[in-house]
């Protein structure tokens, strides 16, 4: 499977940038499926779950609204906010040192 560059970046920074097998990303009428080779195109995301798979494993981050540019060797995504819905080996610690990283509060709103 032909691999690709996923960037995922919030306005603190980059979230997220690494080679991935497939990306699943939230739009409008559902979810949308990418692959490495994939003819250039954008998306409006909306809020919900980015799925990345890479290395045989399959990642969940809960991303906010958005925009998403891809291009055959690398997806761009640009959004409000993204984190990690479970933990994985690489985002182990605190989640308050990575700037990336947005918590939500009780309202679903950023801080």
């Amino acid at each position: 499977m032909k691999e690709f560059m996923l960037q995922v970046t919030t306005p603190e920074g980059i979230f997220w940038e690494k080679k991935a097998e497939m990306a699943e990303i939230p739009v409008s009428g559902g979810k949308m499926g990418i692959y490495g080779g994939h003819e250039p195109a954008a998306a409006l995301l909306v809020p919900g779950e980015l799925m990345i798979y890479e290395q045989g494993r399959k990642k969940a981050v809960s991303i906010g609204p958005g925009f998403a540019e891809i291009l055959p060797d690398k997806i761009r995504i640009l959004t409000g906010s993204a984190r990690w819905t479970e933990k994985h080996p690489e985002e182990q610690g605190n989640e308050d040192e990575d700037p990336g990283v947005q918590k939500e509060d009780g309202d679903g709103f950023s801080v």
